[in-house]
């Protein structure tokens, strides 16, 4: 099906919502949304309010009035979004996707609207949809006002679920907080997550830049995290101030011609994968990042300079690096799949014919014993296991680490396909990154959100996320943040009860 085959109407009205959902053949990308939050004025009421409309007071009304009625909106939208992204939503259980019968999808629609007349509180509202593989993947909603009533303010809403005010900036920790749901598969998961979790939009670089973000990292020295802007090819500094600086450009690809990456639409943006990925720390505190677009891994040196710690295994160019992680001797694991060539398997520039888990040791490189296509990597806290994600089985494989630091005797740690899609097909996230707690549980993207397994690999519940998740890293000074990237571009962070591993 395509976004052309369906229809949303949402009413808002009185400070309540309904959300409609019918097919129709309808307009592809955008549609004009109106609400409004009184009952209709007299006409001699309206034009002693148009009258007024441009005191300090009524301004103030006017912007009061907008946010209420964009929180209305958002949460008649929210529901809509996970409905459509997940099969999913405790909002919306008659529709859901584990019911029976698969919901019916919208994304577009008309509706009357007053407050747009700029009767009283004088702001339009404007409903747009963005288009991914034929199915929505952005929502926005922008209150602006009419007649100059309202000082310019803008507002904005995605699936992200906060409304922000200036449609140009991102969303930080002063924006509201993220409405989150939690899947409990075990009361085990009482013991990790706490009663209150909620998630904080950190930044959203998907809405000002397009930006699809990978491979945070904690660096405890200086107390900031790391993470890697992929197609503005530059590794981002957040510290927690909740400023965004560039920590170094560029990242992922250092050529003068053409890139040899991939271009993909990540749901808000057609995206260059030409940065880095995955970024670590080695046992001296240096900075070590997969650099996709060069194809090779690259540490960063004290003064700058930059050191190539491998390119080629026996004469052939590495395909797209992605994940890394150190062990406490210095032995360094990467993941090098296929995913970041613009043909994968078939690429006429792809040159070993696997793609495989390196190991790099004493200034050795060896390939380990893998079989699919690699991504996350993670170790166990006493380091006795090895973790492995097969993206494209949607599996984690842990493997038992031997004296000189190969790996053997793997088995399957946990399997994600029974949850992949939704009853009628659609994809709701599968594992990417991966990290473990001091307790050996082990966290990673997934379907819906973050899983939370045991040491065992039972998935004792799921941290519900409002878009899907790339990768993730533990950090703050005591280690019981959970910072989280994304395929849309937004930087995330959850609080857990358990201090996880940091590098």
């Amino acid at each position: 099906m395509t976004i052309d085959d369906f229809e949303l109407i949402v009413l808002v009205r009185k400070r309540r919502f309904w959300l409609a959902i019918s097919k129709s053949h309808v307009l592809r990308v955008a549609a004009i949304l109106a609400c409004s939050v009184l009952l209709p004025y007299s006409s001699q009421k309206r034009q002693a309010a148009a009258q007024s409309a441009d005191t300090a007071d009524v301004i103030a009304q006017n912007q009061k009035a907008a946010v209420a009625s964009l929180q209305e909106i958002n949460a008649a939208e929210t529901a809509f979004a996970t409905t459509y992204m997940r099969g999913y939503s405790s909002k919306l259980s008659v529709l859901a996707g584990r019911t029976p019968d698969p919901p019916r999808y919208a994304a577009a629609g008309l509706i009357d609207n007053e407050l747009g007349k700029g009767v009283k509180n004088g702001y339009a509202f404007t409903y747009m949809t963005e288009v991914s593989d034929g199915r929505p993947s952005t929502y926005a909603v922008t209150a602006s006002p009419v007649n100059g009533a309202g000082n310019g303010n803008f507002y904005f809403t995605d699936q992200s679920g906060v409304i922000r005010q200036n449609s140009n900036r991102p969303a930080t920790v002063h924006d509201l907080a993220v409405p989150l749901e939690l899947i409990k598969l075990d009361s085990a998961l009482d013991d990790i997550v706490p009663a209150d979790v909620h998630v904080e939009v950190l930044a959203d670089l998907g809405l000002t830049r397009g930006s699809l973000t990978e491979g945070p990292v904690w660096v405890r020295k200086g107390g900031y995290l790391l993470f890697s802007d992929v197609p503005a090819n530059a590794i981002d500094k957040w510290t927690p101030d909740g400023k965004i600086s560039v920590f170094l450009t560029p990242s992922g690809y250092t050529g003068t011609g053409p890139s040899e990456s991939k271009r993909t639409h990540n749901g808000r943006a057609l995206v260059h994968l030409i940065g880095s990925v995955g970024i670590t720390l080695d046992p001296q505190g240096r900075v070590v990042f997969c650099a996709q677009g060069d194809r090779m891994i690259v540490r960063l040196e004290e003064n700058g300079r930059r050191t190539i710690l491998a390119e080629r295994y026996e004469g052939k160019r590495l395909n797209s690096t992605n994940d890394l992680v150190y062990k406490s001797d210095g032995a360094l694991y990467f993941t090098d799949p296929n995913s970041g060539l613009q043909r994968g398997e078939t690429d006429p520039r792809k040159e070993l014919p696997f793609a495989g888990i390196f190991l790099l040791k004493d200034g050795k490189l060896q390939v380990l014993d893998f079989k699919g296509r690699p991504n996350g990597l993670a170790l166990s806290p006493d380091e006795k296991y090895f973790y492995a994600i097969d993206s494209t089985r949607n599996t984690i494989t842990r493997f038992t680490i031997l004296p000189d630091d190969t790996i053997a005797d793997g088995h399957l740690f946990a399997d994600m396909n029974g949850e992949h899609l939704t009853a009628d097909g659609k994809d709701r996230g599968g594992p990417d990154g991966m990290k473990v707690d001091r307790n050996g549980n082990v966290y990673s993207s997934g379907p819906d959100g973050v899983w939370v397994m045991s040491p065992e690999g039972k998935h004792l519940g799921t941290i519900i996320t409002p878009t899907r998740i790339t990768n993730i890293a533990f950090g703050d000074a005591d280690g019981k943040m959970l910072y989280l990237t994304t395929h849309t571009g937004e930087l995330y962070r959850v609080h857990l009860k358990i201090e996880g591993v940091r590098p």
